[in-house]
């Protein structure tokens, strides 16, 4: 991995503000100020970090006159002038323009002196976009050899859009398509993964480095296979729309539907149908939605005013909406269960952040049960045995998140282990796994028992949607109990030689084992071949 690259210094230091990119679970409260790439501020000479936050202080936000706590962060690796081993920062607080890392996350900071002259990180979020940070220092990064995949990761790894993933975490697929892909489905009969997301972001030619605009949106094509790419299809969706949900309908690709929603000016949500046919793409207006997810016989989508409750409907092929459910309740989070029998709805009950989970049939529309009044509730999933997991905040941005299990009928299951909170990135489901991936923390899935499956791949924690490869695929739980505390992560030892290009490399390494914490990114000493 490259130590130090070697851009012309030009301008001034950059900006302490990092783009937001758009593929990151960034809280709508955070800042909003921007800058460019993780390219363009080191071509003004700034340094570009790969930090692991090592502390696990609250932020206190929401808290008037407080000061931003301050977050520790050990250095994996960076580009520019050589900073310190370890560096500290303040925190955003919900309302600042400084990084927003959970703790055990990493993230593509900008670094450099203050005015006393100690070293600090600065930026916005979640930093830079770590694909593109990790692929400015180490490159293309390589497959592993590994089992069949079980699962197809989609992402922002810069050198490519998707990744395939084995039931031991290992990473044995990577695209090599530009750009980024917020959306993955796999098309019947298994063959065939088609993911929806946008070209690479670009500088106008003569504007400032620091600046871009995003690419076009568009589908892409694969083989499940190796990934190979077999055709990208322009899907005429505006930068101001987003990709909700993505279905594919043969096994070839061919034929393929999306929903796509914007908000407009005047507060409310337009959606879209676009169906693929081929090379051919036409879309229809289908109103007032915002959200969307796809089922077995089309797609679940949810209206867009969030002043009156939520109404669920059905959307067919032909653009038609049948509405299912309506709740009065204000709805946060939902999601349809895989056979798209039933929703599960997270609603705001009053008071000091009450939370209760309402599961509702779709064929009738009927609720089939509510869940205890309980903390936030900041993920949903449903197994592939029909289990609803809610992740339920523990206290206010706490690292851990207490997983509530629930049947069909909102009757409670029990609890599984905790999982890293909803800062610390996205809850999904695989098989009978909970998942937690992207905003910094690497694709993890959390077993019933056992110890978790982390991924090998650092590029994973830049993932913004999981998809099984098969009905029935899963992960392989480790024996190793999860730990009931956050272990110390273990000291790295770095060591430096040169390449024949003459450009620094270093080579990071373990000093010890150690315990896989739960969320955390302790664990960095992969070979330099599954590196990424």
């Amino acid at each position: 991995m490259n130590r130090v690259l070697r851009y012309a210094a030009g301008g001034g230091a950059a900006t302490a503000c990092a783009a937001v990119s758009m593929l990151f679970a960034v809280p709508a409260h955070a800042c909003s100020c921007a800058q460019g790439s993780a390219k363009g501020a080191l071509e003004a000479g700034g340094t570009v970090v790969i930090v692991t936050r090592t502390d696990e202080t609250p932020n206190d936000a929401n808290r008037p006159g407080s000061e931003p706590p301050i977050g520790t962060f050990r250095v994996e690796d960076f580009a520019g002038p050589e900073p310190p081993k370890v560096l500290r920062g303040a925190l955003d607080t919900g309302a600042s323009c400084l990084p927003y890392v959970a703790p055990g996350a990493a993230a593509a900071l900008s670094a450099g002196r203050g005015p006393d002259g100690e070293w600090t990180v600065s930026g916005c979020g979640n930093g830079y976009p770590l694909g593109e940070a990790l692929q400015l220092m180490d490159g293309d990064p390589e497959p592993a050899e590994g089992g069949r995949p079980v699962a197809f990761v989609a992402g922002n790894f810069a050198s490519g859009r998707l990744a395939a993933v084995d039931s031991a975490g290992t990473v044995v697929a990577w695209d090599r398509t530009p750009g980024s892909a917020t959306l993955a489905a796999v098309c019947p009969g298994g063959e065939t993964v088609v993911a929806a997301g946008r070209a690479p972001r670009h500088t106008p030619a003569g504007a400032d480095p620091r600046t871009f605009r995003e690419g076009r949106t568009e589908l892409t094509v694969h083989d499940a296979d190796g990934l190979a790419l077999r055709r990208q299809v322009a899907l005429g969706v505006s930068p101001e729309e987003t990709v909700r949900a993505l279905r594919c309908l043969d096994r070839a690709g061919r034929d393929i539907d999306l929903v796509a929603t914007r908000n407009t000016d005047q507060g409310r949500y337009e959606g879209r149908l676009v169906q693929v046919r081929g090379t051919g793409v036409s879309s229809r207006p289908i109103g007032d939605v915002s959200e969307g997810y796809a089922v077995s016989d089309g797609f679940l989508v949810r209206d867009g005013d969030m002043r009156r409750g939520a109404t669920f409907s059905r959307l067919d092929a032909a653009g038609r909406l049948t509405a299912v459910a309506s709740l009065d309740e204000s709805v946060e989070l939902w999601k349809p269960s895989s056979d798209g029998r039933t929703i599960a709805a997270s609603a705001y009950v009053g008071g000091d952040g009450r939370y209760r989970v309402i599961v509702v049939d779709v064929e009738t529309g009927r609720r089939l049960g509510e869940t205890p009044e309980g903390d936030w509730a900041t993920g949903l999933a449903w197994t592939s045995s029909s289990e609803l997991l809610v992740r339920e905040e523990a206290g206010y941005r706490t690292h851990h998140n207490r997983v509530a299990v629930y049947d069909r009928s909102a009757n409670p299951q029990g609890e599984r282990p905790a999982v890293p909170g909803e800062w610390s990135g996205q809850f999904d489901a695989l098989g009978e796994m909970a998942l937690v991936y992207g905003s910094g923390t690497r694709l993890t899935a959390y077993p019933k028992s056992g110890g978790p499956v982390v991924a090998d791949s650092l590029r994973t924690a830049a993932a913004t949607h999981v998809v099984a490869a098969f009905p029935d695929a899963a992960f392989t739980a480790t024996d190793q109990s999860p730990p009931t505390t956050t272990p110390t992560p273990q000291p790295i030892v770095h060591t430096q030689a040169d390449d024949a290009s003459g450009i620094s490399g270093t080579a990071l390494t373990l000093a010890a084992a150690g315990g896989i914490g739960v969320g955390l990114l302790a664990v960095f000493g992969w070979r330099r071949r599954v590196r990424g």
